[in-house]
């Protein structure tokens, strides 16, 4: 009887789940990421970024692709709201509004941002954590800060 009991909270301790090996979706092809975001549609697209610069997967994360731009990427962010917002922050700073990527015409250094968010309620709109600590927001689409 003692061996039976014994035996069960074996099973039990062994097969609970903290137990097992994290097992990741994929690797991503570059250096370590510095960035995530998810850009929500009906499919979404995954963004990682790296010191070697970004990275997008359309399946989840099960494979990537290197996208542009090239470079040190810092911050991503990308809108629930709007599917067709994405910022990333790195070398430049860049805006993707459906129609590609474009290098956005602003004075706030890209290679200072550490943190990058779309506004939730307005896609037009962001935060950034900038030089010295500075919490930044954006009404114009990252062009004035």
């Amino acid at each position: 009887m003692l061996l039976a009991i014994v035996g069960v909270v074996a099973l039990i301790y062994f097969s609970a789940p903290e137990r097992h090996a994290e097992r990741p979706i994929s690797k991503l092809p570059t250096g370590p990421p510095t960035a995530l975001a998810i850009r929500g549609a009906a499919s979404p697209r995954v963004y990682a970024g790296s010191s070697r610069g970004a990275l997008v997967s359309s399946d989840r994360g099960a494979t990537w692709q290197v996208d542009q731009p090239a470079g040190s990427i810092l911050a991503i962010a990308a809108s629930g709201a709007d599917p067709t917002s994405l910022y990333i922050a790195g070398d430049s700073f860049w805006r993707d509004d459906g129609s590609g990527l474009a290098i956005v015409a602003s004075k706030l250094p890209g290679q200072s941002v550490r943190a990058l968010a779309v506004d939730p309620g307005d896609a037009r709109g962001g935060f950034a954590i900038g030089p010295g600590q500075s919490f930044l927001a954006s009404i114009a689409r990252g062009q004035n800060w």
